[in-house]
């Protein structure tokens, strides 16, 4: 599926937010935890003079000064010592998570959404090209894609999906959007137009699912493309 005409997804630029509280690494203890609880976050991304993220400093490294137990058997253990040197710490740069895991602002939403499942991330710093802080884009900013019309979504599957990428003929097409859920009847051309559709308007933004009910006129699966292409000319010696 590769070779289908591409659409235009959400990106990170579209939905991240701006105006982001964060910290120097030279930020007390207790300043972050103040600034964490006053302003309801989980996490900030500590920044140097330029702008340049440096690592992440979250509610867990701050509960690791009260609750962590390092007198268990852990001792040489890597994460143990690395939790061991957090709980010690007087200062952002100190108790940070780092390096970041960040991403850029032209990533499409979908794939904020599959880093922060796999890495078990609520927020992510978003950066330019120089690991500079433009944003942050959080689980709560990425489900707005989710938050589009129907009439929206209809309105791209009729004029991108069948018009612009498929330059299909409608007339005696059915397109149907309920709360995310597109429906498609009616018939078309050819049968491997079908499942190109499907996969077309199953990748819009906003859409939870198809239905597609879609019939054909014509079944041109069994057709050999290839061997009605012109051959190439072989040219010989002069």
């Amino acid at each position: 599926m590769s070779g289908y005409p591409r659409r235009r997804h959400l990106t990170v630029l579209d939905v991240m937010t701006t105006d982001v509280t964060t910290a120097s690494p030279l930020d007390g203890f207790k300043e972050v935890a103040e600034r964490l609880f006053a302003t309801g976050l989980s996490a900030l991304p500590v920044v140097d003079e330029n702008r340049k993220v440096l690592g992440i400093i979250s509610e867990a490294d701050l509960l690791l000064k009260e609750g962590a137990d390092f007198d268990n058997g852990r001792h040489y253990r890597k994460q143990a010592r690395r939790e061991a040197g957090k709980a010690q710490a007087i200062v952002a740069g100190e108790a940070m998570t780092h390096p970041a895991i960040t991403i850029q602002a032209h990533e499409t939403v979908a794939g904020a959404a599959r880093m922060m499942h796999k890495r078990g991330l609520k927020h992510l710093p978003v950066v330019d090209s120089e690991n500079r802080l433009l944003g942050v884009v959080s689980r709560h900013d990425l489900i707005k894609v989710f938050s589009r019309s129907d009439d929206s979504i209809k309105d791209e599957v009729i004029k991108g999906v069948f018009g612009r990428d498929l330059m299909i003929d409608t007339l005696g097409v059915v397109v149907e959007v309920q709360d995310g859920v597109v429906t498609l009847a009616g018939e078309v051309e050819r049968k491997t137009e079908v499942p190109i559709i499907s996969f077309l308007v199953s990748a819009m933004d906003g859409v939870v699912a198809v239905s597609n009910a879609l019939t054909y006129r014509w079944d041109d699966g069994h057709v050999d493309l290839s061997s009605a292409a012109p051959r190439a000319r072989v040219a010989g010696p002069f």
